[in-house]
């Protein structure tokens, strides 16, 4: 642990001398020294001298003859990387979820797509959402991106929206499951839910179901299944089902297929539910593809369970990512700029 915090301090001196050599006027030449250094950082000597020697190395500073101080390499001012702040997972950068590394993912090919100069990216780990842009701003950051998760909730959005109205490049993936949760104002890939209503009714249609039974679905995505499908379907919203109405209402034999979404409580009740007879086993059920419907499916051989995987969660977030990564190459070369939500379809 000791080692991954010395590196992380020593990566905070580089970035901000980083932003030091990038902010260059062309005629002040002279960087901040090392006592000055260990001063505004609060960190040893020697770990400032590691984060010096290695822009010495690679050309970015330098010492010149018969002066005392560091300097900027004038050859190398232009060669900077453009240094992104990357938050995900509440801050906690030890952790990151499949989601977000697939968005990530698909950031990161965006934005060095062609690129014609060198891109790093640095964690920010601080769960305190309110020191984000300033801890941004004191590592030479030139821009945001951020993964926004359940968790990170309304105080998430709201630190996102002082941020862009800062005229700050920031770009975020909001949360690609549930219609209902808040989401910024500017700069961020939200999921086209009408879309994918429309797209879940096209696949049950496609295989001939004609009484599907929705259990635990968005309601924005039902509506627009209602829509796309030409009728009425019966939905059940609960994650449990103590009293055994979802068994009844299957046994009823009113329904060809169960639709399903949620999370690990609700796959424990629909497991209990479709197995707990020969008829409810019979039943097709229609479950996105990702980690958990997965597991659920391996867990549950008996079942005849059918993943849609042109729906796949993990490929909706790399595209998301990418999204976001052309969002941020257009907010990185106007700045100023801010732009509207992109409505991305599955």
């Amino acid at each position: 642990m000791k080692t991954k915090e010395k590196l992380s301090k020593v990566s905070e001196v580089v970035h901000y001398l980083y932003g030091c050599i990038r902010r260059w006027d062309g005629i002040n030449d002279l960087l901040p020294g090392e006592s000055e250094l260990c001063r505004k950082f609060g960190f040893a000597r020697g770990t400032v001298q590691r984060a010096v020697n290695g822009l010495m190395k690679s050309n970015y500073i330098i010492k010149k003859p018969g002066r005392h101080g560091l300097y900027i390499n004038p050859e190398m001012a232009g060669l900077v990387p453009v240094a992104i702040g990357v938050v995900m997972n509440k801050g906690i950068s030890e952790i990151v979820s499949g989601g977000s590394a697939n968005a990530f993912a698909g950031f990161i090919k965006a934005v060095t797509a062609g690129a014609d100069t060198e891109f790093i990216f640095h964690s920010l780990r601080e769960t305190d959402f309110s020191s984000i842009y300033e801890m941004a701003v004191n590592n030479g950051v030139q821009g945001l991106f951020w993964v926004i998760s359940r968790d990170d909730g309304s105080e998430g959005v709201q630190v996102f929206d002082a941020i862009a109205e800062k005229n700050f490049p920031a770009v975020t993936v909001g949360y690609s499951f549930d219609s209902r949760l808040e989401t910024p104002r500017h700069n961020t890939v939200v999921r086209d839910y009408a879309e994918l209503g429309k797209r879940l009714a096209d696949f049950i249609r496609a295989r001939g179901f004609t009484e599907p039974l929705f259990i635990g679905e968005d309601p924005c995505i039902l509506s627009n299944f209602i829509d796309g499908f030409g009728r009425e379907v019966t939905s059940f919203a609960r994650d449990e089902d103590p009293d055994g109405k979802l068994v009844s209402m299957l046994n009823s034999k009113q329904y060809d297929c169960v639709i399903s979404a949620g999370g690990f409580k609700r796959y424990a009740m629909l497991a209990k539910t479709m197995n707990a007879n020969a008829y409810t086993r019979s039943l097709p059920v229609v479950l996105r593809d990702y980690y958990l419907t997965k597991r659920f499916a391996a867990e549950n051989p008996a079942l005849k369970i059918i993943l849609m995987e042109e729906l796949s969660a993990q490929a909706f977030m790399f595209k998301s990512g990418e999204a976001a990564g052309r969002m941020f190459l257009k907010l990185l070369k106007n700045p100023g700029l801010k732009l509207n939500n992109q409505s991305l379809k599955s």
